[in-house]
């Protein structure tokens, strides 16, 4: 499970991180810099996962802060960061499955494609796919869209599957478990925003 800590300040991520949390995400690489300088006392270092969406020229330093990158949303971008990358560097490809304008993403055509291209990249480990919830008031409505990346996932190499939740979508089940916050096994794994904050009394 990630923890999204876009917008806590270091003291609270810091609480988190003494609570058991070891896996962080950010989604602005300005904010995430400025936070990373202040947490480097923390050990064992956690790791660090970009969850936003990344333009091309922001890649070196992407590369710099963050552990994984989540949000990989086209073949141009996976080439940019094999090509300034240092180290192997495990991605997730980003899929729009609701085809959503307001969202970035590979659509689920070009999915198979984006699989083989990017695997075949020096220094990119494609470990799997990952998309993100529509913001709706009944979880029950996600569940179609986590079906189709299940299955976008079985004809794409089988790699695993990520969603992350907003707070909205009541996701306090999943931090119940947070070894398992695939409910129903329609996810492999979660990324959740605030709520795991609420849970431990952070917020």
């Amino acid at each position: 499970m990630v923890v999204v800590t876009k917008t806590i300040a270091p003291s609270q991520i810091e609480a988190a991180f003494h609570a058991g949390i070891r896996h962080f995400g950010e989604n602005r690489i300005q904010e995430a810099e400025a936070k990373l300088g202040q947490l480097q006392n923390l050990n064992p270092r956690p790791t660090w996962h970009l969850v936003g969406h990344l333009q091309t020229n922001k890649a070196k330093t992407a590369l710099e802060l963050f552990d994984i990158i989540q949000s990989v949303d086209s073949i141009r971008l996976a080439e940019v960061l094999s090509r300034r990358a240092r180290r192997a560097i495990p991605v997730l490809l980003e899929v729009n499955i609701g085809g959503e304008e307001s969202k970035f993403g590979l659509s689920e055509g070009e999915l198979f494609e984006a699989v083989e291209q990017t695997s075949r990249l020096p220094n990119i480990e494609v470990n799997g796919l990952m998309t993100i919830a529509p913001l709706v008031a009944d979880p029950e409505e996600v569940r179609p869209v986590f079906r189709r990346l299940r299955h976008a996932k079985a004809h794409a190499g089988g790699v695993e599957s990520w969603a992350i939740f907003a707070n909205e979508l009541r996701c306090f089940p999943f931090v119940e478990k947070p070894a398992d916050c695939s409910e129903n096994g329609v996810v492999d794994k979660c990324v959740v925003i605030d709520c795991v904050f609420r849970k431990i009394g952070v917020l």
